[in-house]
């Protein structure tokens, strides 16, 4: 396995980044459970791989309050798009310097100035954790390689944990309920790579990304790290949208990744029998209970957890992209026309 790549050893490294996030967000446990309530309605806001991530948290945050994900820029050019009132203002960077999101996150607070601003970043020192009353920090998220891996799973899990505080009230210590989660990450790590080894070099030249509610976000980050690391043609849609059009230049050239959900797996068992009748490969992310219901050609079992299960979902789709990328001789760490922090 080639190792002069640092992508591979930071999407390798996410059990640790998990474990040290888990320790920030105990930290402040008790300030986040005396902040925020289920009558608290949140502003998520980012850009790129965080805006997909703010996405996935929205949903998660829906289920306990209310929310919206809006990228940073239409944050500044769209504004009428934004609710009439936010609570809780929640800007996601990786670095906290990414100049549209500080830009929004300042434009959001003039905007609603009695909102608590939730911060979630993995930089120490950085504009967004100043601009934060309440700043998550994941100390291990910061990476090398310009593509986002551990950051974007490390930052992922503080939602659901914000979730989890919500939905006890600070009742209970959140904390025990994500213990075992750095476990279960490199369980799936290991597991996830040889399936995506064997497709990253089998040659696929179209893909997929098909996913529901929380999973929507995780599908459109999957896309972008395949565009990121492979510069290949990539696309990803709600999961029933697939027939809607896209799987009009679905062929046996094409692998579709359908994250699976724990409810009406019914559907999605159609959706994986006509995405076979079109010739394409399948690849199946889910619990063992929601592989049980449906057939495909390639799966990646996730430990099945009541809490904290989406940062599970990532390794699956970067470690292809990483192995797609290194099979068609490009560099992971480099991609083409990007830098890691977008400043304006």
């Amino acid at each position: 396995m080639p190792t002069e790549h640092v992508t591979i050893e930071e999407i390798e490294s996410q059990p640790a980044a998990l474990e040290a996030v888990l320790e920030s967000l105990g930290a402040v446990e008790s300030e986040l459970a005396e902040t925020l309530s289920a009558d608290s309605t949140f502003c998520l806001v980012g850009c790129g791989t965080s805006y997909y991530l703010a996405q996935s948290g929205s949903a998660v945050l829906n289920e306990v309050a209310s929310s919206v994900a809006i990228p940073g820029s239409e944050a500044l050019i769209s504004p009428d798009q934004l609710p009439d009132e936010v609570d809780v203002v929640v800007p996601v960077s990786r670095s906290g310097e990414s100049t549209e999101t500080v830009r929004a996150t300042e434009a959001l607070t003039e905007r609603y100035p009695d909102a608590t601003v939730c911060g979630v970043t993995c930089t120490e020192g950085s504009a967004i954790e100043n601009l934060a009353d309440v700043p998550i920090v994941s100390p291990e998220g910061s990476e090398e390689s310009v593509v986002m891996t551990k950051s974007f799973s490390s930052m992922l899990v503080a939602f659901e944990y914000v979730a989890r505080v919500i939905e006890t009230g600070g009742e209970s210590t959140v904390a025990d309920d994500f213990r075992s989660l750095p476990a279960d990450s490199e369980q799936v790590v290991s597991s996830a790579g040889d399936v995506a080894r064997e497709l990253g070099e089998g040659g696929f030249e179209k893909s997929f990304f098909l996913g529901s509610g929380e999973h929507v976000g995780l599908a459109s980050e999957a896309m972008l790290k395949l565009e990121e690391m492979t510069l290949s043609w990539t696309k990803a849609y709600h999961a029933l949208e697939f027939r809607h059009g896209p799987q009009s230049i679905a062929d046996e050239n094409t692998l579709v990744t359908v994250f699976l959900p724990d409810r009406r797996l019914e559907l999605y068992a159609d959706l994986l029998d006509d995405i076979a009748d079109l010739g394409a490969t399948s690849l199946v992310v889910g619990t063992s209970e929601s592989l049980e219901e449906v057939t495909a050609d390639h799966v990646v079992e996730i430990p099945d957890r009541e809490f904290g299960s989406l940062p599970l979902y990532a390794p699956p789709f970067q470690l292809l992209g990483y192995y797609k990328a290194v099979a068609n001789d490009l560099n992971p760490d480099e991609p083409q026309n990007l830098t890691q922090v977008v400043t304006l």
